[in-house]
């Protein structure tokens, strides 16, 4: 049922585009008042979806995490979405889900991510993030060598691959160890 109210729609709302950068413009400046009225006149609107998902943004910024989660999870539930909106509400649970320590949940929402929007680079790298931080190097490795083969992948896809196969160099006895790949990564990291 989530799952359809999630992906209704296959294409975006540059108006609703527009408002979720200029939300994530006023949080980063500080400005919540902003965001509380753009969430007031996305609710005069009637675009209920939209003013739920800045009032989970809002709450997430508080640090308001299980709110937070709540919020995103009901609008998932009932609301019908892009497939963009819809990539960025599962990965804000996703963020939800890492700061209320719930693992599993959040390795369900970003592999939904990811099956929504395969060329997502920024849900790639937060399910590879996801994967490594759950102890599944093999998973993660993969997931984010398939993540920085994509357009623009963010350097945190970069850092965690690096992790990753430092991580499962460490494993290895020291003849089969190859840093090759770990040098290119982390030479990478930061410079996309």
């Amino acid at each position: 049922e989530g799952k359809k109210a999630l992906a209704g729609k296959n294409g975006g709302s540059n108006e609703a585009e527009l408002l979720n950068l200029l939300a994530e413009t006023r949080l980063q400046q500080e400005r919540t008042q902003d965001v509380d009225a753009l969430i007031a006149e996305a609710r005069k609107n009637g675009a209920m979806g939209q003013a739920e998902y800045l009032a989970a943004r809002l709450l997430m910024h508080r640090r308001q995490w299980g709110e937070a989660t709540r919020t995103l999870e009901e609008s998932a539930k009932t609301s019908v979405m892009s497939l963009d909106q819809a990539v960025r509400t599962l990965l804000c649970l996703g963020k939800c889900y890492e700061n209320i320590g719930a693992g599993d949940r959040r390795l369900v929402a970003l592999r939904q991510a990811v099956a929504f929007a395969p060329s997502s680079a920024p849900a790639g790298a937060e399910l590879g993030a996801a994967l490594l931080d759950a102890g599944r190097t093999d998973e993660a490795a993969m997931q984010l060598r398939r993540t920085v083969q994509l357009s623009l992948p963010p350097d945190e896809a970069w850092a965690s691959l690096a992790r990753v196969l430092l991580l499962r160099n460490q494993t290895l006895p020291a003849d089969k160890r190859d840093w090759q790949e770990v040098d290119h990564a982390l030479g990478l990291a930061g410079q996309t």
